[in-house]
């Protein structure tokens, strides 16, 4: 821009990055969002661009396709890019085995022992109050 070269960045995330101005304003865009919304046609229903490969890096025409927020997540467990699919275990320790995990209707899973645990503190509290009424 300006005669410029652009450089590419990545931020959180592994995006890979690059900033453009308008009127002196600059904004950091995602170039795999760049590259879709030049060159693919956007379906009402899309929310994001996904990498159909897992590879950030790919932003080729190819190898992205718009998508849902589900689809996109189910693309990053398939690929082994979510962090929360690889954890073997909650933030209290318990373990995410069959017999101890839920698994939400949007896909995500919860520790039973956990939500036990927060169920007591619930009706603990409950029962406190009623009984200071």
């Amino acid at each position: 821009v300006g005669g410029k070269r652009l450089r590419r960045q990545t931020k959180s995330g592994g995006y890979l990055t690059v900033t453009l101005c308008r009127d002196g304003v600059p904004a950091n865009k995602p170039i795999h969002r760049i590259v879709a919304e030049t060159f693919l046609d956007r379906p009402s229903w899309a929310q994001c661009v996904r990498h159909l490969d897992g590879d950030l890096d790919n932003n080729t025409i190819w190898n992205l396709r718009w998508g849902t927020n589900s689809e996109n997540m189910m693309d990053r467990i398939a690929h082994g890019n979510d962090i929360n699919a690889a954890k073997t275990h909650c933030l209290s320790g318990h373990p995410f085995d069959e017999r101890n995990t839920y698994i939400r209707p949007t896909g995500q899973r919860s520790c039973r022992a956990c939500g036990r645990d927060a169920q007591r503190r619930f009706l603990a509290r409950k029962n406190q109050r009623s009984i200071a009424e």
